[in-house]
């Protein structure tokens, strides 16, 4: 089935997804979902089409030209990237690069990437530049996967093809609306939660004579506007797939179902030369717009302006006509056999693990700033404290910290640590604190939840219901407690609700509430205020840059109310500039925390602190 509206249909998923990438549009990642429908329409009416006729499926014919499809162009331009990538980023982070490069071409990117993005302390650091490979694998594994599942459903009568299908979809549907709700990165990047999509298409597929059954002009401007709705109305606040992902599905869905029957303006134009052109190259356009925009920021240090973004999409529009003219469409030219093909994808996955060998082997952790005698470890500076590591710092997704103690044990006497990353940092002073002070150290904390009680917008996987949530059960096991104090504190720089136009009295008000829910529990409320906050990834700045290019940080306002003993971090850190190297050490590991080794450093200021008001 190859139809000049699909290409074309092909074309707008692929420029969704760039002009999204490129900041023109808040919910252009519904390309990818545009892709998926299609993808399953195709793939399962050559399926079904070689069953029905024939009542078996020549899987090696079927595999073999899925990897003269897709693999020439993925591998070539990862090769391209890795290079390129090689010699712009730290050599601390080769071994990191290396990791990326395997799995974009092992097919298994989506698993890599979705435990990176569980942390929300990674959220805002530098992507990767193979970041876009996790879509790449939920089809492949799809392409798998899917032949097997429809001779299965073939093979059962009582079931059959069709009501297999709608099945899966139901239920791939259900997982990815309540996986979407309890564990929002897995559903994004898993097969599972994504399989309904593919579904769909699969259904239209299986439904090919009825296509005409759609015959009203108003369906393909219905779906078309249906789509061009979610690229502008969604954004990263909201949870995806889930129930929100029926837009951009049934929009593809309504047009693919009424394609026959398309008017006369919308058939010209999504099967122009142009865009038929576009669609033909929509493949190697989505592999290479992502390195394109990410490696320039690299390498410049900075975000790009509105015309070196313009010029980043011709560049990839130029490279995907030669990618897909050179190297894509050859290899489906020749008359290779099965075994050809095996031997291609066993050669790729090779010689990526070679070339994943050779970088992490040049990986180097000393970092020798450039223009100085400084030099610091980069894997010591960035590591987290150890709750990070050993399952008591909360991520989100969750809304329940397990029990963790610290400090002292044998002591009668307790201290809790409460509130998000940025309380979390203190920790590793704190555990020593407690130690040489007899206390016994209840740490509860947990990504992007302040203790301070104010009402963050929802992003990515985060909710802020969750911290609700959290924050109140933490509140109840302070009262089973009853600790000597409560040391709480928070990142102060979060993005306050569009409707909040005074920052430090939205900040209050949060305190206020907090001080209300603690108001019952007999114990000392300490509040540690921020760290200065670093405009720049510290360690990345320094692996590449002096250390006066790299001192871009601004004080965090002091803001409390009186109940609260407040303490001040900021002269520890900060005289009339806020330095990013102190004595021989890198005050933050990111671009938002102090390191652990910095934390270590002020013990003796946060000791003398928190004594005065013990």
């Amino acid at each position: 089935m190859r139809l000049p509206q699909i290409q074309g249909l092909r074309a707008l998923a692929a420029l969704i997804v760039v002009f999204y990438h490129a900041r023109f549009i808040s919910g252009g990642y519904i390309g990818v979902d545009i892709f998926y429908v299609i993808s399953g329409l195709l793939i399962t009416n050559l399926i079904v089409r070689e069953i029905e006729h024939e009542g078996l499926f020549k899987f090696r014919a079927f595999y073999k030209r899925r990897i003269l499809r897709l693999l020439p162009a993925s591998f070539f331009v990862s090769v391209v990237t890795v290079v390129f990538t090689f010699f712009v980023v730290s050599p601390s982070l080769r071994t990191q690069l290396a990791k990326e490069f395997l799995a974009a071409n092992t097919y298994t990117s989506n698993f890599l990437f979705a435990h990176w993005n569980n942390d929300y302390q990674n959220l805002d650091a530098q992507p990767s530049v193979f970041l876009h490979y996790w879509s790449l694998a939920i089809e492949e594994q799809f392409y798998f996967v899917w032949p097997f599942l429809l001779l299965i459903f073939y093979k059962t009568k009582a079931l059959g093809i069709k009501r297999g299908v709608l099945l899966l979809g139901v239920l791939s549907l259900l997982a990815s609306v309540v996986g979407t709700h309890l564990y929002p990165v897995w559903s994004f990047y898993s097969l599972p939660t994504r399989a309904w999509e593919l579904a769909a298409g699969s259904l239209i597929a299986l439904h090919a004579t009825k296509l005409s059954a759609i015959s009203s002009k108003l369906a393909p401007y219905l779906g078309l506007g249906i789509l061009l709705l979610s690229a502008f109305y969604l954004d990263d606040q909201d949870r995806f797939p889930g129930y929100k992902a029926l837009l951009p599905v049934a929009g593809t869905c309504l047009l693919l179902l009424s394609v026959n029957s398309w008017p006369r303006t919308l058939r010209s134009f999504f099967g122009s030369k142009v865009a038929c052109w576009l669609g033909d190259i929509s493949y190697s356009t989505y592999l290479w717009h992502w390195p394109i925009l990410v490696v320039p920021v690299l390498f410049l240090g900075r975000e790009l302006t509105i015309i070196e973004l313009l010029g980043c999409i011709v560049l990839t529009i130029t490279f995907a006509y030669l990618t897909t003219k050179y190297i894509e469409n050859p290899p489906r030219r020749m008359p290779l056999s099965g075994v050809h093909a095996a031997a291609l994808l066993f050669l790729s996955i090779l010689s990526a693990i070679f070339i994943s060998l050779l970088i992490s082997s040049t990986n180097n952790s000393q970092i020798n700033v450039k223009n100085s005698s400084f030099s610091f470890d980069f894997e010591k500076t960035i590591r987290k404290p150890s709750i990070n590591s050993d399952g008591c710092h909360v991520k989100h997704g969750e809304s329940k910290s397990p029990s963790c103690l610290y400090g002292d044990m044998q002591s009668k006497k307790s201290l809790v640590l409460f509130g998000d990353s940025h309380a979390a940092q203190w920790f590793p002073a704190l555990e020593i604190f407690a130690q040489a002070k007899g206390y016994q150290l209840y740490s509860y904390t947990k990504s992007a939840c302040p203790a301070v009680k104010v009402e963050l917008p929802n992003r990515d996987g985060f909710r802020n219901s969750e911290c609700n949530k959290w924050r109140q059960s933490i509140v109840k096991r302070i009262e089973e407690i009853s600790p000597v104090a409560v040391i709480m504190s928070g990142f102060q720089h979060f993005k306050p609700p569009s409707n909040v136009t005074n920052s430090e009295d939205w900040w209050k008000v949060g305190m206020s509430r907090l001080q209300e829910d603690l108001k019952d529990n007999d114990t000392l409320q300490i509040y540690l205020g921020d760290t200065p906050n670093p405009m720049v990834n510290v360690p990345e700045c320094l692996s590449r840059n002096s250390i006066s290019e790299c001192s871009k940080v601004e004080f965090s306002p002091v803001w409390s109310i009186p109940s609260f003993s407040f303490i001040d971090p900021t002269s520890w850190l900060c005289t009339k500039t806020c330095p990013v190297v102190i004595g021989k050490t890198v005050a933050y590991r990111d671009g938002s925390h102090i390191s652990v080794d910095m934390a270590l450093q002020l013990y003796e200021e946060l000791s003398k602190a928190l004594s005065l008001r013990l």
